[in-house]
C-alpha cells in the first residue's frame, strides 16, 4: 500500500512544502505547484529540490485515478522542467505508469506499464492545470484539474466514532443503505477531498482504538458491504439509485454521487479506512 499512503501523505504535505520552497525561489515561471483534481484523478506537482544541472525549477509529478474501489494508476514524472516554448512542464522520456490492483489484506499487485513515458503540463487561460499524456492517450483531449482548496480541519476522534465508525457498525440494524449514506456525509461534510493528514491520522485511529472489539468486527463486515456498493454507485449512479430509493435516501445521495468532490470524499476515507494500521510502514 505504499503509494496509496505516499498519496495520501502527499496530499497534505504538499501546502506547507510548496509554500516555503516558492518563498524563496520566485522567477516568472507560473505557479504549477500544488494539489490539483479531476473526477477521481488527483495531480501533486512539487518542486523537485534534488535536481541537479539544470538552470530552472525542476519538478516531479504523481498522478493517481481510482477506476474502482480496488483498481487504481499511478503516473509518475519525475524532472519535469519548464518550456518557454509551450509555456508547461514537460517531462520527456522519463515518465512511469502503473496499474495497481489493492487487495482486502492490504497487498497489492503491480503491473508496470512503462517507464518511458512523455507529459506536458500546462496552465489554461482560465487557470486550470492541463495534462496532456503523449504516450498512453496521444489523440485525446488534454485533462483539466482544479486547484485543491486548503487542508480541511480534521475531525476529532470523538467525531468518527459518533459520524462514521458507529453508523456502519450499526448497519445491520440501521440498514445497509443508511450506513452508506452516513459515511459519504460524513466524508463530505469534514471536507475529506483534501485533509491535514496528521492529526486527520491521529484522531482516526483514536476514535478506532475506543472501540471494543465487537464494534470493531461489525465495522469490518459493514464496511466492506459498503465499499463493494458504492463501488457500484461510483460506476453507474443512475442504475443503483433505486437501491436507496427504499431507504428514502435517493435525493440525499444525490447530492454526493453528482459532485465529483463528494465522491473524492469518500474515496479519500475509504482509502484511509484501509490503511488505518499501517501508519508506520
Amino acid at each position: 500500500m505504499k503509494r496509496l499512503i505516499a498519496l495520501i501523505m502527499a496530499l497534505t504535505a504538499i501546502f506547507m512544502l510548496c509554500s516555503a520552497y516558492a518563498e524563496g525561489n520566485q522567477t516568472d515561471e507560473p505557479d504549477f505547484e500544488g494539489v490539483w483534481i479531476y473526477e477521481r484523478a488527483e495531480m501533486v506537482i512539487m518542486p523537485d529540490t534534488e535536481a541537479q544541472g539544470y538552470s530552472g525549477r525542476v519538478y516531479t509529478v504523481e498522478i493517481w485515478w481510482g477506476s474502482s474501489a480496488n483498481e487504481m494508476t499511478y503516473w509518475y514524472y519525475p524532472m519535469a522542467t519548464y518550456d518557454e516554448i509551450s509555456g508547461g512542464l514537460v517531462c520527456e522520456g522519463l515518465g512511469i505508469r502503473d496499474d495497481i490492483t489493492l487487495h482486502e489484506d492490504s497487498d497489492e499487485d503491480i503491473v508496470t506499464v512503462f517507464e518511458d513515458g512523455s507529459a506536458l503540463f500546462y496552465l489554461a487561460d482560465d487557470g486550470r492545470l492541463m495534462w496532456r499524456d503523449y504516450y498512453s492517450y496521444p489523440d485525446q483531449e488534454d485533462i483539466a484539474f482544479e486547484k485543491a482548496v486548503t487542508p480541511s480541519e480534521a475531525p476529532s476522534a470523538e467525531s468518527f466514532v459518533s459520524g462514521y465508525f458507529m453508523p456502519v457498525a450499526s448497519a445491520d440494524e440501521s440498514g445497509l443503505y443508511a450506513a452508506a449514506y452516513a459515511a459519504c456525509k460524513f466524508a463530505s461534510d469534514n471536507g475529506m477531498w483534501y485533509i491535514d493528514y496528521a492529526p486527520f491520522r491521529s484522531n482516526m485511529l483514536s476514535g478506532w482504538e475506543s472501540l471494543d472489539d465487537e464494534t470493531r468486527a461489525a465495522f469490518d463486515k459493514s464496511f466492506m458491504e459498503i465499499v463493494l456498493l458504492m463501488d457500484k454507485c461510483t460506476a453507474d449512479w443512475e442504475a443503483n439509485r433505486a437501491l436507496f430509493e427504499e431507504a428514502g435516501l435517493a435525493d440525499a445521495m444525490d447530492a454526493y454521487m453528482f459532485d465529483p468532490l463528494g465522491i473524492e470524499a469518500w474515496n479519500v476515507l475509504k482509502a484511509h479506512t484501509f490503511t488505518m494500521g499501517n501508519s508506520e510502514e
